[in-house]
């Protein structure tokens, strides 16, 4: 009950950002399993491969990832929801991913806002330039390149290969970081925040 509470929060949230920047915002929401260039899959229309500043995703099923997207809205996996697949999820500085379900996907170019609530994870690189905020678990299976800022209150990074923060980039909160290779840190480390 206390998750659904959270995922009504949140759309409460969303949709009142999305109607302040565009009059012509819309709301996207699954009908039930399926590939995500389905149309059919989605409840009125479809979103597309690009979800446009002011629109919200929500995705509340198992939706098979299967062509590269851009988020310049919001996309909320919520805690029933699953993004699977081997494609690549890019984050304009609009944009912002909220995972509180079961995400894989193949690479993750994040420019805006990430927030993970429980799984989400990438086979290839994690490149972030903006923020991630992570109370789980983030893994990669190849490297974790960050200029951006990284944290979050009980969060876990696992990275197959290694993470490298960059000069710019900021490691900071309760979080533990694991890398198969190394850890390059060339920027802020601050784990007190």
């Amino acid at each position: 009950m206390m998750r659904a509470k959270s995922v009504i929060k949140y759309l409460f949230i969303i949709l009142a950002l999305s109607t302040s920047f565009c009059s012509d915002a819309m709301v996207f929401s699954v009908e039930g399993d399926g590939k995500w260039t389905n149309q059919t899959n989605w409840d009125g229309a479809f979103p597309g491969k690009t979800n446009f500043l002011g629109d919200t995703i929500v995705i509340d099923a198992f939706i098979t990832l299967n062509t590269d997207i851009t988020i310049e809205g919001v996309v909320l996996v919520t805690e029933t929801g699953s993004l699977l697949g081997n494609k690549q999820i890019e984050i304009s500085p609009t944009g912002t991913l909220i995972n509180e379900g079961n995400s894989i996907v193949k690479k993750i170019v994040n420019n805006g806002l990430i927030v993970n609530r429980l799984i989400l994870e990438c086979t290839g690189d994690l490149l972030n330039y903006n923020t991630i905020k992570n109370y789980e678990t983030v893994l990669v299976g190849s490297s974790i390149y960050n200029t951006g800022a990284i944290n979050g209150d009980g969060g876990q990074y696992f990275s197959g290969e290694v993470l490298i923060n960059q000069l710019k980039g900021s490691l900071s909160g309760n979080i533990d970081i694991c890398a198969a290779t190394n850890v390059a840190n060339f920027g802020k480390l601050d784990s007190t925040s």
